[in-house]
């Protein structure tokens, strides 16, 4: 069930990168729902918090504890950010100025898409990769590398990275079905390094 949970959250996730596709008071409340997710899933690994400063740090869990950090950063600087901009829930208590800023539009459209990087290698570095065979990791590895080179194209991932300002994409065009299948290759890409950087990390 807690699996279900997470994975429901990072389709969510997704669907805020795919904000062109939603109205934006929907937009605005799953960000809302994403951030009492995240604020729960915090406070049920706080004893995470408690042993940061305990035991020997292997290169595997210096790793996971680099990624889990910037993942945090990136992700309260998005949410402070949507406050910022929000042309809904807290437009009222946001001056229009602010709220029009070009420069705040561009980092909170940017930073999602280092999230969604980061959070696929955090969720791959969980996955027992070094319980799958040679071949198996292949085939994964071609599948990984088509949906990423499928999921930067639509999605001008360079351009996003780069905090481009952008008025439209060919996933944009493709419609919501097409723009979730595209942004999932690029999704699996990072869990399958992840997924690498554990198997490798383990064994030493």
């Amino acid at each position: 069930m807690k699996y279900i949970c997470y994975a429901v959250l990072f389709l969510l996730f997704m669907m805020q990168l795919l904000f062109s596709h939603v109205p934006k008071i929907v937009h605005e409340g799953i960000g809302i729902l994403l951030l009492a997710a995240v604020l729960f899933h915090l406070y049920g690994k706080r004893g995470w918090w408690t042993a940061l400063r305990k035991g020997r740090y292997s290169a595997y869990r210096l790793l996971m504890t680099t990624i889990n950090l910037v993942l945090l950063v990136l992700f309260a600087a998005t949410m402070v950010l949507g406050v910022l901009i929000s042309d809904e829930v807290f437009a009222g208590i946001v001056p229009l100025e602010v709220r029009k800023t070009l420069f705040l539009h561009e980092l909170h459209k940017g930073l999602p898409w280092y999230m969604l990087l980061v959070l696929s290698v955090h969720v791959g570095l969980h996955l027992p990769f070094h319980r799958s065979s040679r071949r198996t990791r292949s085939l994964l590895f071609l599948i990984a590398m088509s949906g990423m080179l499928l999921g930067s194209t639509e999605h001008m991932l360079p351009e996003r990275l780069a905090f481009e300002h952008i008025f439209g994409t060919p996933a944009q065009m493709a419609g919501f079905p097409a723009a979730l299948i595209s942004l999932a290759g690029i999704a699996f890409f990072g869990v399958f390094v992840g997924g690498i950087l554990r198997l490798r990390l383990v064994k030493r």
